[in-house]
């Protein structure tokens, strides 16, 4: 889950964590979920909805939007617990939705989901893009990432670790594949190829809690920085904690 706020307004990226999560990290920043103006979904996969039907039941006027794809899916999974579907609706990639002093650009993503898709959140001439669950780094996805003042970008897995681990082949292959996650040097070369266009400010998320370590991921982009001649004191990178509340970024 991401909390995005404005001077005007807020907003939330997936519900990937319990209701009672959801609120509490709230708190900790003395913000009100009644207060949210709308949630968007990237995919239906369960650790980005999982506070879905109790958020819908809470909060049945928030708008929350998602992929025509995705919408479908959704709608079924509130149909199905008998909770109304009326808040959801479908963001398209063509129209940008603009809430307050925010607009919202969903872009398409490649993922084993329905209809997976990243986000661009822009408010005055700061743009912030996150990128997450993404098997391939698409020229598309790049590009809206390039056009950002911070990027929130997947570093998934380490390579050793998910290879001498112990889930089953097909599921290291369905990670590692170009339906999967980006590992952590996949995203050191994209972190690369951002920085030689003059970006410096990145959020590594979407971490494995069995075949990553936020140390291993640090050290392999900037590694990879370093050794394409950048000084790394001129980065902002950090890791996004998996299951506690983390730092406040101002852009």
């Amino acid at each position: 889950m991401y909390y995005i706020k404005s001077d005007l307004t807020s907003i939330i990226i997936d519900l990937g964590v319990s209701y009672k999560k959801i609120k509490d990290a709230l708190t900790t920043y003395e913000n009100d979920i009644s207060n949210v103006n709308a949630v968007f979904i990237t995919h239906e996969h369960s650790d980005h909805i999982k506070g879905l039907n109790m958020f819908v039941k809470k909060n049945p006027n928030t708008p929350i939007y998602s992929s025509e794809g995705t919408y479908n899916y959704l709608c079924n999974i509130l149909n199905e617990a008998e909770i109304p579907s009326d808040s959801l609706h479908i963001i398209d990639t063509n129209s940008p939705i603009t809430i307050n002093d925010v607009t919202i650009q969903a872009f398409d993503t490649i993922h084993d989901a329905v209809n997976p898709v990243g986000y661009k959140i822009s408010s005055g001439e700061k743009t912030l893009t996150i990128a997450t669950d993404l098997g391939t780094m698409t020229d598309d996805v790049f590009c809206h990432l390039c056009d950002s003042s911070f990027s929130v970008i997947e570093s998934n897995y380490d390579k050793n670790m998910l290879y001498a681990g112990s889930y089953p082949f097909y599921i290291k292959r369905r990670i590692a594949g170009p339906y999967g996650h980006l590992s952590n040097e996949d995203s050191g070369q994209v972190i690369l190829k951002l920085a030689q266009n003059g970006k410096r400010n990145f959020l590594l998320s979407h971490m494995s809690e069995n075949n990553n370590m936020p140390i291993l991921a640090k050290e392999a982009i900037c590694s990879t920085l370093s050794l394409a001649g950048f000084d790394i004191s001129e980065f902002d990178i950090s890791v996004a904690p998996k299951e506690f509340t983390g730092e406040v970024y101002l852009l």
